[in-house]
């Protein structure tokens, strides 16, 4: 007897069907459907990507942990937030010193946020991956200055960002992958304090180490990675 499918999981690919003819939405949604039934392991990996902030590059860092069903369908968690390190955006505050006098301290903006992603992967062949994560996000957006060895967080909001991204993959050795993505990042609520402009185009190029493919080659024998993807 077939375990009941969670229609929850598919309310993300169905803003992706709206993009396709109406034969194809029918048959993805049975796809997906399908792979509720089948093969599942967890998925660990990074989510790291490249995009703007008012027209200035900004990296923004992730990690993610998810589960994925038969080669077809990934959902889970994920986190991110901005790489201060090559940070471009501060803001100056003025704060009142011991000896109640004004001063000016640099702050610094910081972006961070959780989100649920939903990863259809359309094409799947012994050496190509092409696929559609989804993923909606809420954090918090605000900037942070040190003073007096204490931080403060000033004009702190919640955000809500919606992502939709394509994505593929070229295996050049079980364990070695080239990889490379573009999307859109949408802020569906920014912070009202803050004036700079969120929304961008993301994108990435790299390449992603299977750990788990590693393993199995060192102790094909082993059944520790038989559920478990660790990549980098």
């Amino acid at each position: 007897m077939n375990k009941p499918t969670n229609t929850a999981f598919l309310y993300p690919f169905f803003v992706f069907s709206l993009f396709i003819p109406k034969y194809g939405s029918a048959q993805m949604l049975d796809s997906i459907r399908l792979s509720f039934n089948q093969k599942w392991r967890f998925v660990v990996g990074v989510d790291s990507r490249n995009s703007f902030i008012s027209n200035e590059r900004a990296e923004i860092l992730g990690l993610k942990a998810g589960v994925q069903f038969g080669k077809k369908i990934e959902i889970g968690i994920s986190g991110h937030l901005m790489n201060g390190r090559n940070s471009h955006f501060y803001k100056n505050y003025a704060v009142t010193s011991p000896s109640n006098t004004t001063e000016i301290v640099k702050a610094q903006l910081k972006l961070f946020y959780i989100a649920y992603y939903a990863e259809y992967i359309f094409f799947n062949s012994k050496y190509w991956k092409f696929s559609v994560p989804l993923q909606l996000g809420i954090g918090r957006s605000s900037y942070v200055y040190t003073y007096n060895q204490r931080d403060t967080r000033s004009d702190k909001h919640l955000v809500l960002i919606y992502e939709p991204i394509i994505s593929t993959e070229y295996k050049i050795f079980r364990w070695l992958s080239a990889t490379a993505e573009i999307g859109y990042r949408i802020m569906l609520f920014n912070n009202p304090a803050i004036k700079e402009n969120f929304n961008s185009p993301t994108y990435s190029l790299g390449v992603s180490i299977s750990f788990t493919e590693l393993y199995k080659i060192c102790f094909p024998k082993s059944q520790f990675a038989k559920h478990l993807d660790i990549s980098y």
